[in-house]
């Protein structure tokens, strides 16, 4: 039978560790603790990370290993699963757990959906973009996006923030979709990495953790760590993927509300399609193309200089964005860039020069420049003797 000593033990223990779930509830929505002055600085801390070089370099190679990130993540599972056996041990035989530990013992079916996110994030990193590191095997951007804006947060996750962060950060590089979609597990990663760092004190006593520290930034607390994990694990990753995508917003631009009728599985699919380029010249010259067809040729220019930037997977790409701007009338002597751009590159047998020097004189003759269309047309016949278009131009201009 319970003494009163011991009644009074319970009850106290009881009282503190509904007290301390309050306290780990409270972290899941810090913003209402928080002053509008620490809610400004904290926002500033984030998009100040953000806006820092260092995530756009190319890497050194294109060849990664994810070896070392799956075997941090077997590391971490093995030592949270140990302190949590650990205490779980001390909890059966009587002892009074501090607050902290009682929480890691209490929400391990949070940590578990955790591991199993950050997994399938792994699962997707041969699509994913590498950035140069002091390894010779480069860093996988996603990561370094995850661990600047937790670091920046005080590892407190805050879907509004990730938002914000997030935006300010595509001013100047865009990420992929498979790069949003994996963004949840290696957030995840990184607060377990955290978690795993207080593991350690039971698991491994007397080795320090190795998990980074920010010098501005005060170490997360476990009760912090483990809020963080529950909001994220809670975040509807969908919807957060259709406010950050950058293709899926030019997407869902579509005059015609095609790929807004279309059913999630649809989606996916034609998101994937554009996306498989990794942002290449074909993609932006397929975008320029429905724009066009929506006649919204001002987004369709837009679409079609992000081609020209872009990295070119089809040499031809040039050819057909120069013949859709003499189509639609738009910006002719860029056009001209174009069909020039093209001639001084290897061509492809479906445009070869002649056909290059005709859609040239094409430009010109449209632009009034007679003379150069006349040069233009005579320079295709020489290549293709019996071109009748370049003739039936030539005539034309010679009148």
């Amino acid at each position: 039978m319970a003494t009163n000593v011991d009644l009074i033990l319970n009850l106290r223990s009881t009282r503190e560790w509904n007290s301390r779930l309050e306290e780990a509830d409270g972290a899941m929505d810090w913003k209402s603790s928080a002053g509008a002055e620490e809610r400004s600085l904290r926002m500033e801390r984030i998009l100040i990370a953000a806006r820092t070089v260092g995530i756009n370099a190319p890497a050194s190679s294109s060849r990664i290993t994810t070896s070392p990130l799956r075997e941090d993540l077997t590391l971490q599972e093995a030592l949270i699963a140990r302190a949590v056996q650990f205490l779980q041990r001390r909890q059966a035989s009587g002892a009074v757990l501090e607050h902290d530990w009682r929480v890691l013992t209490s929400n391990t079916k949070i940590l578990e959906e955790g591991m199993e996110e950050s997994r399938s994030a792994l699962r997707l990193a041969d699509e994913l973009p590498v950035v140069a590191s002091a390894s010779s095997e480069g860093r996988l951007r996603v990561r370094a996006v995850a661990d600047r804006y937790l670091q920046a947060a005080g590892f407190l996750f805050d879907r509004a923030e990730l938002a914000a962060y997030l935006a300010a950060l595509q001013e100047d590089v865009e990420l992929t979709n498979a790069e949003i979609t994996a963004l949840k597990g290696f957030l995840s990663q990184v607060l377990l990495e955290q978690v795993a760092g207080h593991a350690r004190k039971l698991a491994m006593p007397g080795r320090t953790s190795t998990t980074a520290k920010t010098e501005c930034v005060p170490a997360p607390t476990l009760p912090a760590l483990i809020a963080s994990l529950r909001v994220l694990g809670l975040t509807d990753w969908d919807e957060l993927f259709v406010e950050a995508s950058l293709c899926e917003q030019a997407l869902t631009e579509d005059p015609a509300g095609a790929y807004d009728k279309m059913e999630k599985a649809s989606k996916s699919d034609y998101r994937a399609a554009i996306a498989e380029s990794h942002g290449a010249a074909s993609a932006w010259l397929n975008l320029a193309l429905f724009y066009r067809n929506g006649k919204r040729f001002d987004d369709m220019q837009d679409a079609l200089k992000h081609a020209a930037n872009a990295p070119i997977d089809r040499p031809d790409v040039l050819m057909d964005a120069a013949s859709t701007l003499l189509r639609t009338n738009r910006d002719l002597p860029f056009a001209v860039q174009l069909v020039q751009r093209y001639l001084a590159s290897p061509t492809v047998e479906q445009n070869p020069p002649f056909k290059a020097h005709y859609l040239l004189g094409n430009i010109l003759e449209k632009q009034g420049d007679k003379q150069g269309a006349l040069k233009e047309y005579q320079m295709a016949l020489a290549l293709a003797k019996d071109f009748g278009r370049a003739r039936e131009a030539l005539n034309r201009v010679n009148r």
